[in-house]
């Protein structure tokens, strides 16, 4: 059974509460919306209401599985985003307000001394340690020349520096890993 037939005005006020430039919208972006008579100088646009929300309702259930169609796709990709589990369940307010506490609490850390600043302890130490690094890449050639001392004590002495150079690099990454668990 056809339903009586209505205007753009009568479509958009009575059927589906909505403004005319709502439906011009319709009508530009889908260029098959059902239309009984295209409107002119002279001409009123006539739509049939029941195809119009039959049409609009199949659109919205296209686009709903559309939608789901890309989250499936999306769902395979794992970049790592999921919020940490103390944030889920918080408002966006709440959610700020945890972060401005943290920035806060930082800002004391470093100020206290308890949060060194990365760039400026790496900027403090790596001179001091280049030239640790330096004299003990030395210091068994030197120690060969002026004590006399034959190459194979030298090459030992070496060896023995470079393990305990290598154990220190060691304990430092292992203090600094165990430091970064307690901190996370």
């Amino acid at each position: 059974m056809r339903s009586a037939l209505v205007n753009k005005r009568e479509l958009a006020t009575r059927i589906l509460k909505c403004s005319l430039p709502t439906i011009d919208n319709l009508l530009a972006r889908h260029p098959d919306f059902p239309v009984e008579q295209r409107g002119d100088l002279g001409r009123s646009w006539i739509f049939d209401p029941q195809r119009v929300i039959d049409f609009l309702k199949a659109k919205r259930d296209e686009e709903e599985a559309a939608a789901i169609e890309r989250a499936e796709f999306f769902s395979q990709f794992d970049f790592g985003l999921e919020p940490p589990e103390e944030i889920k369940g918080l408002s966006p307010a709440q959610r700020l307000a945890m972060v401005r506490a943290k920035r806060e609490e930082r800002r004391l850390a470093i100020e206290t001394g308890f949060l060194a600043d990365v760039a400026k302890l790496r900027a403090t130490l790596e001179p001091v340690l280049r030239k640790h690094a330096i004299f003990f890449d030395t210091l068994p050639a030197k120690l060969a020349r002026e004590l006399n001392l034959p190459e194979e004590l030298m090459l030992a002495l070496r060896r023995e520096l470079d393990a305990e150079r290598r154990q220190f690099v060691q304990a430092i990454g292992e203090a600094l890993a165990a430091n970064q668990d307690a901190v996370s």
